[in-house]
């Protein structure tokens, strides 16, 4: 009996207040240790997601593993799918278990993953999301042990020894996980696929290999040996890298597997006899078993328990080659000079640490000397006092006085040296003003000369304007009268209405020597809404021609300015006379006032006294220097 667990996005789980991914339904009795590694279990990344068109084609991942759970082996299965979208319109996922101990297994000798064959062994998308809790544990159906041609494999692959292939790479190393890589849309049967290669295996070896028909990331404290994988997947990048690893690409056309006893079971489905030589006869006279007889070998079934308590998934171990001799000496090389070098850099370090301390005493040293030499210059009678000391050894002064002019001759001494620290300063702020004065001359200077480049490149700047402007005023002028001809041959135009056209029937009626031909009713609407279309045509023109004269009534208004500037030579020194006062801001033309005179512009120069200068009827109009 089993112990069964389902995980997926609900409203609500078993625990009170469990919304979201959690556990729906579980048989009662089940440990919280269990359900916490099963939990840990319950990763899946679709391949493509809810909202793609493809999102029902993700593959399912079947999965095996064993795990020690509170001193017991047990074997772990599960079944994660894509489940469309849960409560809150999020991308979910199912994910079904099925926890079996030892004795369990042996039930199910054909393996683990025959299991996964059994219709209604899991739960899929159409199980209905509720609270549930299983009142028994699932029995475990027995499922044949028999071995079988891979006829999936040879399918897929074109041949069925790629089958064998994956069992005996398990029989050789059990510990190497192998890489089989397929496509989600092309390849859906992938568990079938893992369970004709397990039907190859021995008795003993199926309920050891662990699996998943679709891995992206390997659970902590798990193994997995057999990983089918996208094309597309991480784990494929460090497989590669790694020498030794068997990666099957199912995606790719694959070559005829190599010959192997697996593979030849695989191909054929049979199991070869083993041949046995027997050395002594009973009964010299049996000439059938005179010289070999063949016999099959009784298969000795081993002791699943003893296994299984000794089972633990190794660490992992990572490939490396052995050294060869140069190598080796050549390590042992680089071995000392990492030495030699350590050893110099010890040594290096000792020898700055004595020269550091050797100089701090030695610029201690100075110092004092230099005190001393400031004492002295400081109290220059004290080498006159020592002198009379000599003598007057036998006369003794007492200590109080002694101390008193030693307080004195100090004070004298720090007095000093304060007058000359005094002036020293003195000479240095007097220095100081000396350059910083230097400085800004230097600076004036400078910022004098950048100004009048400036003025020189402003004036250059300004008459090569006025030159590209008068050519614009040119091109202006000329543009101006030829839009004006346009305009008078468009209003000049007339266009044939429908008295017209009955003027053309009299005439056609009167003189019928002409010959001219009857108009039919049909061919006069037709021409009559061809003469109404150009006429809007034309008139559209006209409306356009029109803007354009604006436009360039404008351009001609600010150009003028331009040539107000060749009077003074720059825009600081032209004032504009504006009527009632003088804007520095904007750069105005307007219509002539009194003093100015009617239609003409008026400008003002820096003594105040106006000229008319452009003889001309202009309204009004504000441009501010930046726009040209």
């Amino acid at each position: 009996m089993a112990f069964e667990l389902v995980y997926t996005s609900a409203p609500s789980g078993i625990k009170t207040g469990a919304t979201g991914f959690c556990v729906v339904a579980c048989t009662r009795g089940m440990g919280p240790r269990l359900i916490s590694v099963l939990e840990g279990l319950t990763a899946y990344k679709p391949v493509y997601p809810h909202y793609h068109a493809n999102a029902w084609d993700n593959p399912v991942s079947c999965s095996h593993y064993i795990a020690n759970i509170n001193g017991a082996i047990t074997h772990i299965l599960s079944r994660t799918c894509f489940n469309g979208v849960d409560h809150t319109q999020r991308s979910n996922k199912l994910a079904s278990f099925l926890t079996l101990n030892i004795q369990e297994a042996e039930t199910a000798a054909g393996g683990p993953a025959s299991l996964f064959l059994i219709p209604d062994m899991f739960k899929d998308a159409s199980w209905k999301i509720e609270p549930e809790m299983f009142p028994a544990a699932k029995a475990v159906p027995r499922t044949s042990a028999a071995c079988r041609k891979c006829t999936l494999w040879e399918t897929l692959t074109g041949d069925a020894g790629w089958g064998g292939v994956l069992a005996e790479r398990y029989v050789q190393n059990p510990q190497q996980p192998v890489y089989i890589v397929f496509d989600p849309l092309k390849h859906k049967n992938m568990i079938e696929l893992l369970n004709e290669s397990l039907a190859l295996l021995p008795q003993e070896l199926k309920w050891q290999v662990t699996f998943s028909s679709y891995f992206s990331t390997l659970p902590a404290g798990m193994t997995c040996t057999w990983r089918c994988c996208t094309p597309d997947a991480d784990c494929l990048v460090s497989a590669r890298r790694t020498p030794g690893t068997l990666i099957i690409d199912l995606t790719q056309p694959l070559p005829a597997a190599p010959d192997g006893e697996y593979t030849d079971i695989a191909r054929t489905g049979v199991k070869k006899e083993k041949v046995q030589n027997i050395s002594t006869i009973k009964n010299v006279d049996d000439a059938p078993l005179k010289k070999i007889a063949v016999a099959r070998e009784p298969e000795v079934k081993p002791d699943l328990k003893i296994q299984y308590q000794d089972y633990m998934p190794d660490p992992p171990t990572h490939y490396r080659r052995k050294k060869t001799k140069k190598q080796q000496e050549q390590s042992r090389i680089f071995d000392y000079i990492k030495l030699g070098a350590s050893i110099a850099f010890l040594v290096g370090f000792i020898v700055f640490l004595v020269v550091y301390f050797v100089n701090s005493n030695s610029k201690g040293s100075e110092k004092k000397k230099k005190e001393d030499k400031l004492e002295s210059i400081a109290t220059p009678d004290n080498k006159q006092e020592k002198a009379p000391e000599k003598q007057e050894d036998s006369v003794k002064v007492p200590p109080k006085e002694e101390k008193k002019e030693k307080t004195q001759e100090k004070k004298e001494a720090e007095e000093k040296p304060k007058e000359v620290k005094e002036a020293e300063k003195k000479a240095q702020e007097e220095a100081e003003k000396k350059a910083q004065e230097e400085a800004e001359k230097k600076a004036q200077e400078e910022a004098e000369k950048k100004a009048k480049e400036e003025l020189k490149k402003k004036k250059e700047k300004n008459q090569k304007r006025l030159e590209a402007f008068r050519k614009q005023l040119d091109n202006a002028k000329k543009n101006l009268s030829a839009a004006k001809t346009q305009l008078a041959i468009v209003d000049k135009l007339k266009f044939p209405d429908a008295e017209d056209v009955k003027k053309f029937e009299d005439l056609r009626i009167k003189c019928p020597m002409l010959e001219i031909p009857k108009l039919k009713s049909e061919e006069l609407a037709d021409k009559l809404t061809k003469l109404k279309t150009e006429a809007e045509k034309y008139e559209q023109e006209k409306k356009s021609l029109s803007v354009q004269l604006e436009k360039l009534q404008e351009k001609t208004r600010a150009y003028a300015w331009l040539e107000g500037l060749k009077l003074f030579g720059s825009e600081k020194e032209a004032r504009f006379y504006v009527g009632k006062g003088i804007n520095k801001d904007d750069i105005k033309f307007f219509q002539g006032g009194e003093e100015a005179g009617q239609g003409s512009l008026g400008i003002m120069d820096n003594k105040g006294n106006t000229k008319t200068y452009i003889e001309a009827s202009i309204q009004m109009v504000c441009l501010k220097s930046s726009r040209f």
